[in-house]
């Protein structure tokens, strides 16, 4: 089977102002599980023109948004389910986000699915 994009996707694409100014830009900041403290916990930040939004926050995290000066832009966190290295640092995120950086706009978000 063949993928094929539509033409006036392939436009899009092709256009120059979209090469100069990216829609979203991906920072994975941990790919491994919950016990892999070289890889870090899977996390990914997107940097987004309506704002960054921070998929999972587990307990590796913390480090990388702190290196890599994240946090501060950070505007939304999603926590996709409640396991440790999925939610680890978020208290130390927010904490951290409102009294060191002075920003109280952050807005954690949990996404629950349950499977019956």
């Amino acid at each position: 089977m063949e993928f094929k994009l539509s033409a006036k996707i392939k436009s899009f694409l092709r256009n120059s102002d979209f090469k100069r100014n990216p829609i979203m830009e991906i920072q994975f900041l941990g790919t491994g599980g919950a016990f892999d403290y070289i890889e870090k916990n899977s996390s990914v930040v997107f940097f987004l023109k309506r704002g960054t939004f921070l998929i999972d926050c587990g307990s590796t995290v913390y480090s990388e948004l702190k290196k890599n000066d994240i946090i501060p832009v950070i505007d939304y966190i999603f926590i996709t389910h409640m396991h440790e290295d999925h939610f680890g640092s978020l208290s130390t995120v927010i904490k951290n986000n409102f009294i060191i950086y002075k920003n109280n706009q952050i807005y954690p978000l949990f996404i629950s699915i349950v499977f019956v």
